[in-house]
């Protein structure tokens, strides 16, 4: 686990202003209880930038970063989440009802395209994901190659059974990731919560398959 997430960390110690050094300012911002919403969703607009989800087809490339400033109060509601391994069902329940009060809200998000015809934001599960793992930090991003390193394909629902696998993952190999996390701090000064380390751990392993693969 520890070398192939190497793969992942090195370039953030490499280089100080690379673009997965986003998630660890975003991180970082909603640890601060006392942080002005206003800075939380910038911090929170500009990491989702960084980790794809504004591209040409995103409703949220038609926003500014206010737009979020409804899922901070949310999020904020769900706050003993934070740096949680989910490893019992309570905690599971309060993931999947905080991925489920972001879809409503992200989901009732209009804008107007290019074209100027009317849309709402696609609440994906991909998004959803990403925005936890960035702010709480108790679950991974559900995007096309962690999905492909864990579940052996490009799309996997968000639920129960998908966080009852990530569960057991946690249990088993609570003590590797816990090595990796003081690994990665002695490198970056900065701690790394356990989800984000099986987050890196299996995005990587789905992007060298794709490669292989190509």
């Amino acid at each position: 686990m520890e070398k192939t997430i190497q793969k992942f960390i090195v370039p953030t110690v490499n280089d100080l202003n690379h673009r997965y050094k986003s998630w660890e300012h975003c991180y970082s911002a909603f640890g601060n209880k006392k942080e002005l919403p206003d800075v939380l969703a910038l911090h929170l607009g500009f990491y989702l930038a960084s980790w794809g989800m504004y591209r040409g087809s995103s409703g949220l490339l038609w926003k500014d970063y206010k737009v979020h400033i409804g899922a901070i109060e949310i999020i904020k509601d769900h706050y003993n989440l934070r740096n949680k391994y989910v490893t019992d069902l309570p905690e599971a329940n309060g993931v999947l009802l905080l991925a489920d009060e972001l879809k409503q809200f992200y989901s009732h998000i209009e804008y107007f395209n290019g074209r100027n015809e009317k849309k709402v934001v696609s609440a994906t599960n991909t998004l959803i994901s990403k925005i936890i793992l960035g702010t709480l930090g108790c679950l991974p991003a559900f995007d096309r190659y962690f999905n492909l390193g864990l579940f052996q394909k490009e799309y996997a629902l968000l639920n129960m059974k998908s966080i009852e696998e990530i569960w057991r993952i946690a249990e088993e190999r609570k003590s590797e990731i816990e090595l990796i996390q003081n690994s990665i701090y002695t490198v970056s000064n900065f701690w790394y919560p356990p989800m984000k380390i099986i987050d890196m751990y299996y995005w990587q392993l789905g992007f060298d398959k794709e490669a292989i693969t190509k």
